[in-house]
């Protein structure tokens, strides 16, 4: 797990990673207190809510707790967002355990069973109306100028091994099969804003290019605006692949530290 970039989504104060974390909550129960916030148990309501609470009458809704527990042990908000990709580890569990609950209703009671299916069906449409998963209302409105950007991916050759925005990167993936959101030792042309609106980037990823620049291993050949374009060198015998943050000892495996 050392050399997981995701590994980060368990760091806590008590304990640094996913293995540590469930070893601290198995030896020290109280420690669970501080999973039990508001953000974790409204993204469980808006789980079960839409479907009547039907998964809790149903034994296969047992199956969704380890996809669950992944997903409510982090300590980054980002994966107990029903739109973000991470719900897909359990959800579909819920899904199988209401269908099973409602054959068990129906093949006794018909009636009932189509009266929760109707419940659940008009709490569905509610929470398209006032509480969209997909949340369309932020992802269709762009959170950055898009024209700076733009004049910077043009100055990277197709197929380079690029570093961007998570953002930037849904539009040029296809056009950059090898183009990744993680700083990764095998890049070799990063595009990026001095000012981008994340958390994450400015925090871990912008002092890391600076070091970057610094040690002569990327060099800046554009500038459009607050973007820029950097050409880099990939690590000595980084493939693709292997991502571990460069100058980051928490990502990095044995066997990459000893051989700095």
């Amino acid at each position: 797990m050392g050399s997981w970039e995701p590994s980060r989504f368990y760091d806590y104060s008590f304990a640094q990673g996913p293995v540590a974390v469930v070893v601290a909550l198995l030896s020290h129960p109280a420690y669970v207190t501080q999973f039990l916030t508001l953000g974790r148990s409204t993204y469980v309501l808006e789980a079960l809510v839409p479907l009547a609470f039907l998964p809790l009458f149903s034994w296969w809704g047992v199956l969704a707790l380890p996809g669950a527990a992944i997903v409510l042990l982090s300590s980054d908000g980002v994966a107990w967002r029903m739109g973000s990709h991470y719900a897909a580890l359990w959800i579909p569990w819920l899904l199988v355990a209401t269908l099973a609950a409602l054959v068990r209703i129906g093949a006794t009671r018909p009636g009932r069973a189509e009266r929760w299916t109707t419940v659940a069906l008009a709490l569905c449409v509610v929470f398209l109306i006032a509480l969209n998963p997909t949340h369309a209302g932020h992802y269709l409105k762009a959170i950055y100028p898009t024209a700076d950007a733009r004049k910077a991916l043009a100055l990277v050759p197709p197929g380079a091994r690029l570093l961007t925005h998570d953002e930037w990167f849904t539009h040029v993936a296809l056009q950059y099969p090898a183009a990744t959101v993680f700083f990764c030792p095998y890049v070799d042309y990063v595009v990026y804003a001095d000012d981008f609106p994340n958390g994450y980037f400015q925090s871990e990823i912008k002092p890391a290019l600076a070091r970057e620049v610094a040690t002569g291993r990327a060099a800046v050949i554009g500038t459009f605006g607050e973007v820029t374009v950097y050409r880099r060198t990939p690590n000595p015998g980084a493939r693709i692949g292997a991502c571990v943050t460069p100058g980051n000892t928490h990502y990095r495996t044995l066997r990459e530290t000893l051989g700095d």
